[in-house]
């Protein structure tokens, strides 16, 4: 028969070999050195000890999974369970529905381990408030929000404001939407790090552009109005109904699920709309400084090597004299 001594040495090795001594599943330190090797061997454990909250704790650590062996009771101790996410998010997947269905719950979890986004249900993976919680925290884990919400606009606006590092969680879409890019730039200059070298470039271009509209059409009358009004109006009535409006006025917005999804500047000419884009000239002018600014090489950067065929060297004049002797000889 082994001692105390040779079977906390042998479990400590492997957790498993618990399931072998059964005389010693009662052993409280004998116990906690097994689970702290493998979690699972907790189900080998005395049942007293399933109820230890340091024993299933050190257990959960190991292996989230050997959550389902423990006591009853531990099991619906709210406080308890986020005591054990903030040690181990994954735990979030064994723990009861009433858990996992609830968003306060989520919320709390997201507070004290952020990575527990990783384990919540796709429902808490859609919800911005949770989201925003967990990458205020932890901003990579905004990789594991739902793809909706990193192709959402206005979400992803908002994510950027609080770190540039949100850009490059977005969307392929929104990656690579310019209008999206104008107003990151604009609001987070930083992220334009996070921009790639082809759609700077495109960048560049798209505004110099607008610009160039704007700068033709100076000193027309300038008045803002929306894609909703130029839809439903169009043609003559729209241009009747710009004329009426005066100081900048915003006649209707464009409205989905009460958020406001797009205002558009719109210069008229007399009868004829000569320019719409949904950036005024200051915030265009402001995202062109800053792609001017990180196209320009970095200060005390290194010169470009000289040409081939530049200056000779000592070496070198010295071969041709050489040569030039040699023939008058």
């Amino acid at each position: 028969m082994n001692t105390r001594e040779e079977v906390l040495e042998i479990v400590s090795r492997d957790g498993m070999e618990l399931r072998n001594y059964p005389n010693f599943n009662g052993d409280i330190g004998i116990v906690h050195a097994a689970v702290s090797h493998d979690g699972m061997a907790l189900q080998h454990a005395m049942d007293d000890l399933k109820g230890d909250r340091e024993i299933v704790e050190a257990a959960v650590i190991q292996d989230p999974s050997s959550i389902l062996y423990a006591e009853d009771a531990l099991k619906e101790d709210k406080t308890f369970i986020l005591r054990l996410v903030k040690g181990n998010p994954g735990v979030l997947m064994y723990v009861n529905s009433t858990f996992r269905e609830d968003s306060i719950f989520i919320l709390e979890a997201v507070t004290l381990n952020p990575m527990a986004l990783e384990y919540a249900d796709i429902i808490f993976k859609q919800d911005s408030k949770i989201v925003l919680t967990a990458f205020k925290l932890n901003p990579d884990v905004l990789e594991f929000a739902h793809y909706l919400l990193k192709d959402d606009l206005e979400f992803m606006l908002s994510a950027v404001k609080l770190n540039p590092i949100a850009l490059q969680y977005a969307s392929i879409r929104l990656q690579n939407d310019l209008d999206f890019l104008i107003n990151a730039l604009h609001t987070t200059p930083d992220c334009i790090q996070f921009i790639s070298a082809n759609n700077r470039q495109a960048l560049t271009q798209y505004v110099s552009e607008q610009l160039l509209q704007i700068e033709q059409s100076i000193g027309v009358k300038k008045v803002v109005a929306n894609s909703e009004v130029t839809k439903n109006l169009g043609g003559p009535q729209l241009l009747d109904t710009l004329k009426r409006i005066e100081d900048f006025a915003v006649p209707t917005s464009t409205v989905v699920r009460g958020k406001v999804i797009q205002t558009r500047y719109v210069n008229v000419v007399g009868d004829k709309i000569v320019h719409d884009t949904i950036h005024d000239k200051n915030t265009l002018e402001h995202v062109l400084s800053i792609l001017q600014h990180h196209a320009q090489p970095p200060p005390g950067a290194a010169a470009a090597p000289p040409l081939l065929g530049g200056k000779r060297t000592k070496r070198t004049r010295k071969r041709k004299t050489r040569k030039r002797k040699t023939k008058r000889r």
